[in-house]
């Protein structure tokens, strides 16, 4: 790069000297040279590639609202998109952290290495501060590269071996693959909805727990102890990459599951009651699939309330017969109507199970409990397949 000669990557962006005198990583532009059209994965830093800055997208309203700017504040995510459930702010702005905290580096150290208030990180028109991050990391496609994770510590030094971590790697993932404060009061007072708690269900944590039940974890809470690299990324294991996908080679390592050909082993028991074992994966989608349909025949209180379940899995609660997706038509999206402690522990349950997405690997013992223990108190029946203890 300091050769001064220039050139063009797999996506016709230049690549020489100057990219290299700014010190970031540019190269490669992860969103262009993955495309699976060019050969790649198709992984991605860019925003676009889950946002299509278009339609009925949460991401697109945003920043379409920038764009235009009708509020005249020039701020960057000026107006938070409305909660599925009842259009209170994102975490971003009233609790939690913000969006760039988690999807871009230099958020990532200000607020989760260094320790900088979020909120703090505002200020009038352009200069505000997230504002500006999330503009470069737009402009740059930069999401979370090498620098948010290997670097100096928060008390400047450096932790020692070959590529120094910012964090010991037993809390780095956590950061952001968590529930961040989201838990059933959340859920229950203000339709928060939880979105990536892995920290939580591999600890064996907040869940929407019944009173009285009794809960346990499977060996990976304690074997782990919260270190998602032994399975997402051991540098012994021959085909370990920086995209953190778990393989079943990296559960074969001496003292786990040495003969283990899939992640979704056989069950060891019928835990779905459809009189097969099958592999634990698809015993959880069926115990899943079993909740989900406990709680939509659940008849809710409240005047003409409606509750269903949307294509991307969120529980969308309205009145008066309109639907649910359409606020404009007097849809309300207040968890009020449903005033039944049971059915919205069990909707948050789904959720924190659902969103989750290791589809009970994570910590099979504590999901199904969940799920199983949820649909008894809702419904008031025993569950019908083999109970997970």
């Amino acid at each position: 790069a300091k050769a001064a000669a220039y050139g063009t990557d797999a996506s016709g962006h230049l690549v020489g000297d100057i990219h290299g005198h700014t010190f970031e990583v540019v190269w490669p532009n992860v969103s262009e040279l993955t495309r699976p059209e060019t050969g790649g994965a198709g992984i991605t830093n860019g925003c676009s590639s889950c946002h299509p800055l278009a339609g009925d997208d949460e991401a697109a309203e945003a920043i379409a609202e920038w764009a235009a700017d009708d509020d005249g504040d020039g701020t960057f995510h000026a107006d938070p998109p409305r909660n599925f459930q009842n259009g209170v702010a994102n975490p971003g702005r009233d609790g939690g952290v913000a969006c760039v905290a988690c999807h871009t580096t230099e958020g990532f150290l200000a607020i989760q290495v260094f320790g900088n208030d979020p909120h703090a990180l505002t200020g009038a028109g352009d200069a505000g501060a997230r504002t500006e991050i999330v503009r470069h990391s737009l402009r740059r496609d930069l999401g979370i590269t090498c620098k948010a994770c290997h670097g100096r510590q928060a008390d400047g030094t450096f932790a020692a071996g070959r590529n120094p971590l910012r964090q010991p790697r037993n809390l780095l993932c956590g950061n952001c693959h968590n529930n961040q404060t989201v838990v059933y009061e959340d859920y229950q007072g203000a339709g928060q909805l939880v979105r990536h708690p892995q920290r939580e269900m591999l600890a064996g944590t907040s869940g929407a727990e019944v009173l009285g039940q009794t809960y346990s974890d499977t060996v990976h809470t304690i074997a782990m102890a919260g270190d998602c690299t032994p399975c997402h990324y051991d540098p012994s294991v021959p085909d370990a990459t920086h995209s953190f996908t778990p393989t079943v080679a990296g559960c074969n390592v001496a003292g786990c599951h040495s003969s283990l050909t899939s992640f979704n082993r056989t069950a060891f028991g019928d835990y779905d009651g459809d009189l097969v074992i099958e592999g634990i994966q698809d015993e959880f989608d069926g115990c899943l699939a079993i909740l989900e349909a406990a709680i939509l025949a659940k008849v809710p209180s409240g005047p003409d309330v409606t509750v269903t379940l949307s294509g991307a899995g969120e529980w969308l609660i309205g009145r008066g017969g309109a639907s649910p997706v359409d606020p404009a038509a007097g849809n309300t999206y207040l968890l009020q109507p449903v005033q039944d402690g049971p059915q919205l522990r069990a909707m948050f349950n789904h959720y924190f199970v659902r969103y989750d997405a290791s589809r009970a690997i994570h910590n099979a013992r504590y999901a199904l409990q969940l799920i199983q223990k949820s649909y008894v108190e809702m419904t008031g029946n025993a569950w019908p397949g083999q109970v997970r203890s």
